[in-house]
């Protein structure tokens, strides 16, 4: 099978010092999976108002590290089922913006090192 991302991408969705969300988030909305050109969240198909093309405003935080939210605009890409938790679902990813990529490689550095070390997983 061929390999369709164009980045790496690491697994957070159980990693506890990078947290994320987007502005106005459902209920339950979770921050899965993070790259360079984006990131991936899942929400409760019952609070699922997400459509592919809209504009969010989301935050990142890595706790420890930056004490501050860090606000990016991203657009929505992709939207499609994914139960988690045995609970159903859906899973949406967006796409940071260009003018985001030197925050956005500082952030993922923190992730390299720490992935590194052997405490977060590859999705």
């Amino acid at each position: 099978m061929r390999e369709r991302r164009k980045f790496a991408r690491y697994d957070v969705s159980n990693y506890s010092r990078l947290k994320g969300g987007t502005q106005n988030a459902p209920i339950g909305e979770r921050l899965m999976t993070m790259s360079v050109g984006g990131c991936g969240f899942w929400i409760p198909v019952d609070e699922c108002n997400r459509s592919v093309g809209e504009t969010v405003t989301l935050y990142l935080v890595f706790e420890g590290i930056q004490p501050d939210p860090v606000q990016f605009k991203a657009e929505i890409l992709y939207v499609f089922p994914q139960p988690f938790a045995a609970q159903l679902g859906k899973f949406y990813g967006v796409k940071f913006q260009d003018e985001d990529q030197e925050e956005i490689i500082r952030i993922m550095e923190l992730l390299d090192s720490e992935f590194q070390a052997g405490r977060l997983a590859m999705a």
